[in-house]
């Protein structure tokens, strides 16, 4: 009776041990949102992007991606490729590049956007993972 007690108590902290080691990250509560397009002199677009975390834990973002549809028309993707913290209830600003879609131009003023994001998230070490959202909202487009 004992050995079975025993051989089930080991069992049972086998299974407890292996449940912690995934990494399914759920990210909850994060929104993102497209606050202008701008247009530099040599005629590329910076998109500005204001990221905001209600939640108790910070989020390490690698980089990140978005599809990016103005007025119900696909046009381009938006690249961050640099680093950035979003600290535990705090909202900030980050800019990406927007790469437009061949043949694609943009009128000056106010637009209505649907973005899908997807953002390649820091764990620790080298541990990554990928967390998508989809967002939608009016936007400044500033060209020269």
């Amino acid at each position: 009776m004992k050995k079975t007690l025993a051989l089930l108590c080991a069992s049972l902290g086998l299974l407890a041990l292996l449940a912690g080691c995934g990494t399914n990250t759920k990210v909850r509560g994060l929104s993102i949102e497209l606050v202008k397009l701008e247009q530099a002199a040599d005629g590329t677009f910076t998109a500005t992007l204001r990221y905001t975390n209600p939640n108790v834990v910070a989020y390490n973002v690698a980089s990140s991606t978005h599809k990016l549809s103005l007025n119900g028309k696909s046009v381009g993707t938006i690249v961050a490729d640099d680093a950035v913290g979003i600290p535990q209830q705090f909202t900030l600003t980050h800019t990406g590049r927007l790469k437009l879609a061949n043949g694609t131009s943009l009128p000056s003023g106010p637009a209505s956007y649907q973005m899908s994001s997807a953002l390649t998230l820091r764990l620790y070490g080298d541990a990554m993972d990928r967390a998508t959202f989809t967002s939608a909202g009016t936007t400044e487009i500033v060209t020269r």
